[in-house]
C-alpha cells in the first residue's frame, strides 16, 4: 500500500500551479481537479444552526 497519493499531470494539459495536480490517486479513491469552460470556481459557506452529530466542523 502506498503511503502518499500518486499525482498524475497529462503533457496536454495547462501546467498546474503551486502544489495542485489534475489527478490525485490514492488507494481506491481518484481525486480530479479543474475548471469547466471559462467559469470560475465556486465557494459558497452556508451557516447552518448546528453540524449533525455534534461535530464541530463539516466538509
Amino acid at each position: 500500500m502506498d503511503q502518499f497519493p500518486q499525482t498524475v499531470n497529462p503533457a496536454a494539459r495547462a501546467k498546474p500551479g503551486g502544489h495542485y495536480s489534475h489527478i490525485s490517486i490514492a488507494q481506491d479513491l481518484i481525486f480530479v481537479s479543474g475548471r469547466v469552460g471559462d467559469a470560475e470556481p465556486a465557494r459558497t459557506a452556508v451557516p447552518l444552526p448546528a453540524l449533525h452529530f455534534g461535530l464541530k466542523i463539516e466538509i
